[in-house]
């Protein structure tokens, strides 16, 4: 649906409360690992073919929680 939500919290602490399947990839995003179909060098593809920006910061860590090998 295409409702929004005005939150004033980090979003670190948001990603707290949603369940383990929510992996920060960028200072401004979060993503469920159950709909990543590929990650790339800058960016994320999901199951439903919208890209998501992944940075520098945290593409170790997203690699690392779903298992990718370098």
């Amino acid at each position: 649906d295409n409702r929004s939500l005005l939150i004033h919290d980090t979003l670190k602490s948001l990603i707290g409360q949603l369940p383990n399947t929510f992996i920060q990839s960028h200072k401004s995003f979060a993503v469920n690992s159950n709909h990543v179909l590929r990650v790339h060098h800058n960016k994320i593809t999901l199951k439903n073919s919208k890209d998501i920006p992944l940075g520098r910061k945290y593409g170790h860590y997203l690699h690392k929680r779903l298992g990718y090998v370098f």
